[in-house]
């Protein structure tokens, strides 16, 4: 449930940051995305900083997934 509802904040938070941009979107907001108060949400991210870093970092690891089997090809 906790994994879950993870996904479900990064989720939000990166429709909201692609809508609104990252500066213009609050913790209130992403929490008001989730039907959620703001001060719950801090039970699941440590910040909005933090829950940007998660996203990006997932994006990266997407990439890189599907970029490795066409640089391996080209290498080989």
């Amino acid at each position: 449930m906790a994994l879950d509802r993870k996904q479900q904040i990064f989720s939000t938070a990166r429709s909201l940051f692609s809508e609104r941009g990252y500066r213009a979107t609050t913790v209130r907001d992403i929490a008001r995305g989730l039907n959620m108060q703001a001060g719950s949400l801090y039970a699941h991210i440590l910040s909005k900083e933090d829950v940007l870093w998660e996203i990006v970092d997932r994006a990266a690891d997407q990439f890189l997934q599907a970029v490795e089997p066409v640089a391996y090809s080209v290498i080989s």
